[in-house]
């Protein structure tokens, strides 16, 4: 799993969500877990799972869309 990106989510400070890329040690398959910053020891609320390859990276990173 790489590092998680905080995405803010209101005006409450720490509402947001959790987004990690994580890897399958079993199967090797990539996907996009997001978790509630209210309830991050319940695992994540969704998981989206990426149909290609993308290498893990030790830092997360976020772009603002321009």
């Amino acid at each position: 799993m790489n590092e998680p990106v905080f995405a803010p989510n209101g005006d409450h400070e720490g509402a947001g969500g959790l987004l990690a890329q994580v890897q399958s040690g079993i199967t090797g398959d990539n996907f996009l877990a997001i978790s509630d910053t209210a309830s991050v020891s319940g695992g994540p609320i969704a998981k989206v799972h990426l149909t290609r390859y993308v290498p893990l990276c030790f830092h997360g990173y976020w772009s603002a869309q321009n």
